[in-house]
């Protein structure tokens, strides 16, 4: 139903629209850069696929702002070491990327720089590219006279970075990926950092992470620095080194072939001067440095910091720690599995002459097979409990005999020298036999749960309030627990045993992990689990369908793994707005009265709580019917001539409307049916 419409509306708005086309009203909009080294050509503009740049040195001296894309088209290689200035905004970031079909771009250089340097910027994005330097480094995220933030690095394949061996230079200097830097102005570093989804190989260090030395209010510690589902394999030497960081995040992570020379003291993972930091869910295999090598290693002024649910093996030792410079506190290794990792001792270390110690050191629930020597040196008030020593012709070693210093019990020793010295309270409540491991073959981590009948189910102790939740396998805690990181009720063979994995990212992710559980054949998997919503969209269950409507009621496990899919309310079918000029359609819809306020602050047209090109197209549609100018209402959504109807014309659109019907001496004002 049509409403009464004020001749001086119509004349205003007119008035209004023309002014804004001339280009005096708000900002620019952003502006999306083509690179095309197969078609694209310098005398062009840029700014489409058809308008595309050869050369990526065209990007030179642009100041780039929030919302603008630098595209390379995939297929193409491009050589460069791109240093960019200006920074995005929180949902708007400045945006790196591919597009076209094939390969992923290459981007690469000849020289000792980096091909991505990322310096006192924040609110960028950096994806789905292939980086190559043969004498340089890959991505650079750095910080000197402003805080940096809100950087995501994600599907990146970055190899060939300097990958030989060098007294020339380090990870600081040259690694695949570099977040680091050091304060030039009060209080500056890095802080809410994602790097994810990457595979990293052929380097001579995978990625470093580091900032100011010493934290403080002027200089102080990154922060909120999150590291996922890195594929890393074949670097000569470091692979993460996660150093001066409060809030440091490794998770579900593969290093393979990690610290394979002996040239430098380097190993596939290890943390310096970082609080609160969490590595989990990782395996970890083939190191070969044996002057390091190991797995899990906290160095020096790291405290409140865990390692959990990390399959290591093969490696040149499992855990050390070391106190070179300072005492370390509250750090935990838990439910972590540990095999063949024994090419030299594992444990703690300590620097002659200091007076460094490990404090509050917590060690439980972990399975160690066919290791070196275990050395538990230099600790205080530590707790070792709930684990499994199996350590062919070695001994797992205590350097003290006070028992206030040290909390041994509910530990089981199987083909060890040991504990020694062999003082009553470090054998208190520990089994001295076979674990009862359901399999044999120690390159299947299946092997190393327990069998029904096992002594150590049920043997363990509770360490403390928060043990993190499950075990390796993915099996939920009780109030009983057994030694060794399975924390089932024991298996019967390998053969009966199979996989469900619960997966909590395929159907858009709530934020919880996805994570596996292990369960006899004939058993029912558990499908109680309840996710948190997904905006408004409720959780509905689990079923083995991802695109399924509903969830199951039950599931008995058969004779494979399964894999069960969260399900959520399906969400609203989307309206695709179209970026091209002068095709916006007509679509139907019916308007009620909506108030000045409303419109002002939200502009969000079709009530879908986003404010799109649909917004913008819709209200030019109501426009046009008003001002009969039906013919050229999709040139009129380009208010700011950018090319493309985006959001920004349609804030401004409504902001207009808002306006003259303020004027009208009006509180609200109706947008009709417009079919």
């Amino acid at each position: 139903m049509k409403r009464v419409i004020f001749t001086v509306f119509a004349l205003t708005f007119c008035f209004i629209i023309a002014f804004a086309i001339s280009g005096s009203a708000g900002e620019a909009a952003p502006k999306t850069y083509h690179i095309d080294s197969i078609d694209g050509n310098d005398s062009a503009n840029g700014l489409s696929a058809s308008s595309a740049w050869r050369s990526p040195i065209n990007l030179t001296g642009i100041t780039f702002a929030p919302g603008d894309r630098v595209l390379f088209r995939r297929g193409g290689v491009y050589s460069l070491e791109f240093a960019p200035s200006g920074s995005g905004a929180q949902g708007a970031p400045v945006t790196v990327s591919a597009y076209g079909e094939g390969e992923a771009p290459l981007l690469t250089t000849s020289g000792g720089g980096a091909v991505i340097t990322l310096r006192d910027v924040s609110y960028w994005t950096v994806e789905n590219l292939e980086i190559t330097a043969p004498n340089g480094s890959g991505v650079l995220l750095t910080f000197s006279d402003a805080t940096v933030g809100n950087v995501i690095l994600r599907n990146l394949k970055v190899h060939n970075i300097s990958n030989y061996v060098s007294s020339d230079f380090s990870a600081g200097d040259r690694a695949a990926i570099r977040l680091q830097g050091g304060s030039n102005a009060p209080g500056t570093h890095l802080e809410n950092i994602s790097v994810t989804d990457c595979e990293i190989y052929d380097c001579a260090y995978g990625m470093n992470i580091s900032g100011n030395r010493l934290s403080s209010a002027d200089s102080p510690y990154n922060s909120n620095i999150s590291v996922a589902n890195i594929y890393m394999h074949d670097t000569l030497h470091d692979g993460i080194i996660m150093q001066r960081t409060d809030g440091m995040l490794l998770n579900n992570s593969v290093f393979l072939r990690c610290a394979m020379s002996d040239d430098h003291y380097t190993c596939p993972t290890w943390f310096n001067r970082v609080n609160n930091g969490l590595m989990q869910y990782c395996e970890i295999a083939g190191s070969a440095n044996y002057k390091d090598g190991m797995s899990i290693d906290f160095d020096n002024e790291t405290n409140n910091t865990t390692a959990q649910y990390i399959y290591s093996h093969d490696n040149c030792r499992f855990l050390w720690c070391c106190m070179w410079s300072s005492s370390m506190y509250n750090n935990t290794v838990r439910y972590c599995l540990s095999v063949n990792d024994n090419s030299t001792p594992s444990g703690t270390c300590h620097l002659e002459g200091s007076d460094y110690l490990e404090y509050q050191f917590k060690m439980y629930n972990n399975t160690v097979v066919n290791c070196r020597e275990f050395i538990f040196s230099h600790m205080r008030d530590s707790t070792i409990k709930n684990n499994i020593f199996v350590i062919a012709d070695a001994r797992v070693f205590f350097d003290d005999s006070d028992e206030a210093r040290m909390n041994v019990s509910n530990n089981c020793y199987y083909r060890t020298l040991g504990p020694s010295p062999a003082w009553d309270y470090y054998k208190r409540d520990s089994v001295f036999g076979d674990p009862g491991f359901v399999g044999s073959d120690y390159s299947d981590m299946d092997s190393f749960m327990l069998k029904t009948n096992s002594k150590l189910i049920g043997a363990g102790v509770k360490v403390e309030e928060d043990m993190g939740g499950r075990d390796l396998w993915g099996h939920g805690l009780t109030d009983s627990h057994n030694i060794g990181c399975y924390e089932g009720k024991g298996v019967r063979s390998v053969a009966d045993t199979h996989k469900v994995s619960y997966n909590t990212t395929y159907n858009g992710g709530s934020g919880a992990d996805s994570y596996n559980v292990y369960i006899e054949k004939g058993e029912k998997a558990d499908l109680s689990g309840i996710l948190a919503p997904l905006g408004e969209r409720a959780f509905i269950g689990w079923n083995t369908d991802r695109n399924a409507k509903e969830g199951l009621s039950s599931l008995k496990v058969g004779d494979e793994d399964v894999t069960l899919y969260a399900i959520w309310e399906p969400a609203p079918e989307p309206v695709e707005p179209t970026t091209e000029r002068n095709t916006a359609p007509r679509i139907p819809v019916t308007y009620a009265r909506i108030s000045y306020s409303e419109i002002y602050s939200i502009g969000d047209v079709d009530a879908d709580g986003m404010i799109t090109a649909v917004d913008a197209r819709l209200a030019l549609l109501a426009a046009a019917k008003l001002t009969e100018l039906d013919k050229s209402h999709s040139t009129l959504a380009d208010m700011d001539r950018d090319g493309i109807i985006s959001a920004i014309d349609a804030r401004r659109i409504l902001r207009l409307a808002a306006k003259l019907d303020s004027e009208a001496g009006t509180t609200s004002f109706d947008l009709f049916d417009i079919m």
